[in-house]
């Protein structure tokens, strides 16, 4: 799917209001689940780890699919402890799996410890140079990954897509409140906002 239909598709949901589960719902929701599931079963596989599965919740319309890499499996419930018996840095990866669009943008989750030993949480795109420069240790991986997510009907999209700005005449995807002040992005139409079903 290139930037242009995605845009287009997300247009026809968030400005036309046309939802795909008007249309076919038993459908649509089939395939998420054919798509969530398969997707899950390869990154367990690719990783030797146990995938964490975390639905939409919220304002939410993305399931994340969690690998604890350099981790124990939480990276919500990670302990100053935990960092320091990994050697200072845990990191995880996330797939970000759109409720609205098969698109999928994966993320490394970094967790350190600054000098008063509070955590400190950064994250970067699966292929950031920088990051796998001083983790090349974990270049199959982000590729095996990406053959997963494309063996499942997933598309990677990054930060060129993602860090975009969304045309001016969209309307804010959030009824009640604005959290970037104006200034958002199209990963808030992609992954936030109302939900496929």
């Amino acid at each position: 799917m290139q930037l242009d239909e995605i845009l287009a598709r997300l247009r026809r949901i968030h400005v036309d209001e046309v939802r795909a589960w008007e249309e076919d719902y038993e459908g649509v929701m089939a395939d998420l689940r054919r798509r969530i599931g398969c997707f899950t079963v390869e990154l367990a596989r690719v990783s030797g780890t146990t995938v964490g599965v975390n639905g939409p919740v919220g304002d939410l319309n993305y399931y994340s699919l969690e690998l604890p890499v350099r981790a124990s499996p939480g990276r919500f419930v990670v302990t100053a402890d935990d960092i320091d018996v990994h050697d200072g840095e845990v990191y995880f990866l996330v797939a970000y799996c759109s409720t609205v669009l098969p698109l999928v943008e994966v993320r490394w989750h970094v967790l350190t410890l600054d000098e008063q030993g509070k955590r400190v949480a950064k994250s970067y795109d699966i292929f950031d140079k920088v990051w796998l420069g001083k983790h090349p240790d974990e270049e199959r991986l982000a590729l095996d990954v990406v053959t997963a997510a494309e063996h499942c009907d997933w598309q990677l999209v990054g930060p060129d897509v993602m860090e975009q700005k969304p045309p001016s005449d969209w309307p804010w995807p959030f009824p009640t409140y604005d959290y970037h002040d104006g200034d958002y992005l199209l990963r808030d139409y992609v992954l936030r906002g109302p939900r496929e079903y």
